[in-house]
């Protein structure tokens, strides 16, 4: 990744990191919130994590940092002041972040009055050999709790490979893919349907629910909505979206 320019930066008041296409925002003299977790890692080699005031999901290395981990929300809108920081809209931005943060209260209020809690397997690909399943730690794992479900593969941290028999015995009750991925195999259906799946409660139920990926991991200003929107899958007792 190419680093901002000095001119660039010099708009931020401070140290700028491309995250993702974005930038490290300055909070002040010497002070940072990173948007990249290898950035932070680098930030804690070389001594100077004490500048660092907010971290994003990424930044699961090393453990402090993962330990230190910026709430959702707040992260959201810092990527936005980011943004509005460079392009010279400051006071828009604000506006953005500020409508964001009450979004994800709003989306977490209604989560909060949901009673079932149910185990959710998200599977970042299927049918090319053994499937990637989002542990703790993963942009996945944040929008399951977010939207009030249990990881059910919480044991493991971050993206890992998951065997027939494990998907089996973390015998999930509702199974989370990517729009594509499901759309490869014939949608929400023909996922349910695939050995192991076939084998859990999810599958046995046809509880398999496919989302836009960028809409579901971006964590961008659309985010409180794809809690919603998740949450309504996992919570059969939530009103449908107006």
């Amino acid at each position: 990744m190419a680093p901002v320019t000095r001119r660039r930066a010099a708009g931020l008041a401070g140290l700028a990191l491309l995250a993702l296409g974005l930038p490290a925002r300055a909070a002040g003299p010497g002070r940072i919130v990173c948007l990249d977790g290898s950035a932070t890692e680098i930030f804690y080699l070389l001594g100077a994590e004490d500048r660092l005031v907010a971290t994003d999901l990424t930044s699961t290395y090393p453990p402090a940092a993962a330990a230190s981990c910026w709430i959702v929300a707040g992260g959201v809108a810092e990527k936005i002041r980011a943004v509005a920081g460079i392009v010279g809209k400051a006071e828009q931005g604000e506006r953005l972040a500020e409508d964001v943060v009450r979004r994800f209260a709003a989306a977490d209020q209604a989560v909060k009055a949901t009673a079932s809690r149910p185990k959710v397997l998200f599977l970042l690909d299927l049918g090319k050999g053994a499937p990637l399943a989002g542990g703790r730690e993963t942009s996945a794992d944040a929008m399951i709790r977010l939207a009030g479900g249990i990881n059910a593969v919480d044991s493991v941290a971050g993206f890992r490979p998951v065997s027939t028999e494990a998907i089996v015995a973390a015998a999930p009750d509702v199974v989370l893919v990517m729009a594509h991925v499901a759309e490869r195999l014939g949608g929400p259906a023909g996922v349910a349907a695939l050995s192991p799946i076939d084998q859990t409660p999810a599958g046995r139920h046809g509880r398999v629910l496919a989302m836009d990926a960028l809409y579901l991991l971006g964590f961008g200003p659309r985010s409180p909505e794809a809690v919603m929107d998740l949450a309504r899958g996992l919570h059969p007792e939530m009103a449908p979206a107006q």
